[in-house]
């Protein structure tokens, strides 16, 4: 996490092409993007017009460059979904001075609100409480801003009661291991007691570094054994495989990384290339109360 304090100059990925970062997606096997549009530090990597800490204070494009325009312009063309990491925190909010929650809670919805309004359909939102309690955020306000400008949007929140329902959840931990086992029906967050009338799909989305961080640091992608193992513990135990992949300080993916990211998918295309169920016969050591409508055979 940055300090907040950090000169906005830094920011000139001179060679930024996020249509090579959605061909590296499409080289894994990926359906879509999850990018961090402002992570902890505040840096917003869109011209936002409530803070001059962003793109429109680097010299990259002459402070005119959109980091999230250019990414969903890529995403919508390729028939990639598209979703966007809003941080609950900002540590360059924080060292304003300004310590009214109340203030910084508009400041956040109008950033969520032009993220939802400028850059056409967004499939996902992701939110994370991490520091939130230092700079409060009103989600029974930020629910609207959803629910009117991206109703299709899938939401991960840690803060399910005040969000619309249509979300995900965090299995825990960073590992890109859902689980086991991982049921995807829960009780309805929202009314935990009522588990047989409100339980409803509630899928995981299990994230993992497939480096040494969440941002570049110049080390190596890991190997193929160990993706080979995030998409057994994700996908294999029915949840969102959720894969960190940053670009360079230049602005495109390692070329090692996409090769990496062709050899993985090219083995979970082995995996799918026979239909080991064609033809095959069920059977059960056990089944539900002996109840033969729950046998093996049914499917």
């Amino acid at each position: 996490m940055g300090t907040g304090k950090e000169d906005p100059a830094k920011f000139n990925p001179t060679k930024l092409d996020a249509r090579q970062w959605v061909h590296a997606a499409k080289a894994g096997g990926f359906q879509g993007i999850i990018l961090t549009a402002k992570h902890h530090d505040g840096f917003c990597l869109w011209p936002t017009e409530t803070t001059e800490f962003s793109v429109r204070s680097s010299p990259w494009n002459n402070g005119k460059g959109d980091v999230i325009k250019n990414l969903a312009e890529a995403c919508h063309d390729a028939g990639m979904w598209i979703g966007l990491y809003l941080s609950a925190y900002d540590v360059n909010y924080q060292n304003s001075g300004d310590k009214d929650k109340a203030a910084y809670s508009n400041h956040y919805e109008k950033q969520l609100t032009e993220l939802c309004t400028k850059y056409g359909q967004i499939d996902e939102l992701w939110f994370d409480g991490f520091g939130s309690e230092q700079l409060q955020v009103d989600w029974g306000r930020v629910s609207p801003i959803i629910r009117k400008q991206q109703p299709k949007a899938i939401i991960f929140n840690d803060f399910p009661k005040e969000m619309p329902r249509s979300y995900v959840r965090w299995p825990g931990n960073e590992e890109g291991d859902a689980g086991e086992p991982n049921w995807s029906v829960f009780p309805n967050p929202d009314n935990e007691l009522n588990v047989e009338k409100d339980a409803r799909w509630f899928p995981a989305e299990a994230d993992a570094i497939a480096q040494g961080n969440w941002f570049w640091d110049t080390r190596p992608i890991c190997s193929l054994a160990h993706l080979q193992q995030i998409y057994s513990t994700s996908v294999g135990r029915g949840s969102v495989a959720l894969i960190n992949v940053p670009p360079k300080e230049v602005g495109l993916i390692d070329e090692a990384y996409i090769e990496r990211l062709a050899e993985f998918k090219e083995w979970v295309d082995g995996i799918y290339a026979r239909d080991i169920a064609q033809n095959a016969k069920a059977s059960a050591s056990a089944i539900r109360g002996n109840d033969p409508r729950f046998g093996a055979d049914k499917g």
